[in-house]
């Protein structure tokens, strides 16, 4: 369990460096395509971490609650992020807003991955 919490947090502090290289170098629509796939990346992992975590009967209490923890953030990304693909698909723009929310949301999941880490 502490092999995948860190490769997971390494996952998610690799995905941002690539973000910010790729930044300066791509066009608006593109570069809000390639935060897409990477923010849809990033909830997979958490998603399938969290589904493994609440799936498996050996799973300890704090385990388990780390999991709930995840999913509530996993509920408030998707929130925001089912809009934000169809925009996408239709060529629009999102709002700064819902970007940084979207980047706050991860953050919180890569905090809860690094506190796992930690204990």
């Amino acid at each position: 369990m502490y092999k995948r919490r860190m490769q997971y947090a390494v996952l998610v502090v690799m995905m941002m460096f690539v973000l910010s290289a790729c930044a300066a170098n791509l066009s608006t629509q593109a570069q809000l395509k390639q935060q897409s796939t990477v923010i849809m990346d990033t909830y997979h992992a958490a998603y399938i971490d969290v589904k493994t975590t609440l799936g498996n009967p050996a799973s300890t209490p704090a385990q388990r609650e780390m999991a709930l923890k995840k999913r509530a953030i996993l509920v408030q990304i998707w929130n925001i992020l089912g809009p934000y693909e169809a925009i996408l698909d239709k060529g629009g723009v999102i709002n700064d807003a819902d970007i940084q929310e979207i980047n706050g949301l991860i953050d919180q999941l890569a905090a809860l991955a690094t506190t796992a880490v930690t204990k």
